[in-house]
């Protein structure tokens, strides 16, 4: 526990109903029922830094981070419990390979593979969660590491040998957009799923790494990450439009807001909107000097920012512009 934890690194900030939830650095956890103007800080069984955190609806939640940690909150993130650590990740995954058929392509590379995760320990750092309710969710990380569950996280179950990462490069994000479950990482990775166990690389507008992708208006994708780029397609990503936003900073984190804007965050504390689903973002003037790694919006309207200065409260009526 922390005395001014709130000013410490945080990674992720979500809303679960009404309250916020953010994770960081050495394993801390705070949640706010003020829409982010007090933090409480919840005990944590770790001190690994946690990479993201996901709720589904108020009170179910799961945290993941270095060393393979996912933790699993089942009251709105006031307490947490571990379900997963590297060690056994390794061990789930070793298994699947060996329970594959003989036909199975690149079966040497992939039994090789998992001999490796075993001898490294618990090294790989999960790096995004999603859940699509309370029982079926998806966590990806480094190394190409991805796993999937059922049942909350009763029980986890690798997906690598269905993922088409031949080159194991990291996975950064998973989301949820029109009915299909994107996958984004380094070089250029892009993949949608086909099925729960399966995700397919599709064309990819650049080569460089991606931090996120979210949704604009209906089949709309966004794309964004190294150097400012950003990339938008109408088609579920067929065809793909070059966005300019006026910077050639990383971009870090997005959200979207209940009235269908877009935001974006770099890593020097700009904060960009779009009121057409991704097609163009203005500068908005709420910028903060500190590395922007999560964005959400309080049930009250106001724009959560977390940095690598701690959390951030941006109550501004700019949050409230209508989309087009």
């Amino acid at each position: 526990m922390h005395p001014r934890v709130e000013s410490s690194v945080f990674l992720s900030v979500v809303r679960a109903d009404k309250r916020l939830v953010a994770v960081g650095e050495q394993g801390r956890i705070i949640f706010s029922d003020d829409n982010g103007t007090t933090w409480k800080q919840a005990p944590t069984p770790t001190s690994v830094t946690l990479t993201a955190v996901y709720f589904a609806g108020g009170k179910q939640g799961w945290a993941v981070g270095h060393s393979g940690i996912v933790l699993h909150s089942a009251d709105g993130g006031e307490t947490w419990k571990k379900q997963l650590d590297g060690l056994q990740a390794a061990k789930l995954h070793d298994a699947g390979v060996q329970a594959l058929g003989s036909d199975t392509p690149n079966l040497p590379a992939q039994q090789r593979n998992a001999q490796q995760l075993l001898a490294d320990g618990a090294d790989k750092p999960f790096l995004d969660v999603y859940f699509e309710n309370e029982n079926k969710g998806w966590i990806i990380g480094a190394y190409g590491i991805a796993f999937t569950t059922n049942n909350g996280g009763k029980q986890w179950e690798t997906i690598i040998p269905g993922i088409t990462n031949p080159k194991s490069r990291h996975l950064y994000n998973v989301r949820p957009i029109a009915g299909k479950r994107y996958v984004v990482g380094e070089q250029g990775t892009l993949l949608v799923n086909e099925g729960d166990k399966r995700f397919s690389a599709i064309s990819s507008p650049y080569n460089g790494t991606y931090f996120g992708v979210i949704g604009g208006n209906q089949r709309e994708l966004v794309l964004y990450g190294l150097r400012g780029n950003v990339f938008w397609s109408g088609n579920e990503g067929r065809d793909w439009k070059k966005v300019e936003v006026g910077s050639a900073v990383t971009l870090t984190a997005a959200t979207r807001l209940d009235n269908g804007n877009l935001l974006l965050a770099d890593e020097t504390g700009r904060v960009l909107r779009s009121t057409d689903g991704g097609q163009n973002f203005t500068t908005e003037p709420i910028a903060k000097a500190a590395y922007i790694t999560g964005i959400t919006q309080a049930a009250d309207g106001s724009v959560i920012l977390a940095s690598n200065r701690g959390l951030f409260r941006i109550a501004t009526a700019a949050a409230q512009k209508d989309s087009k």
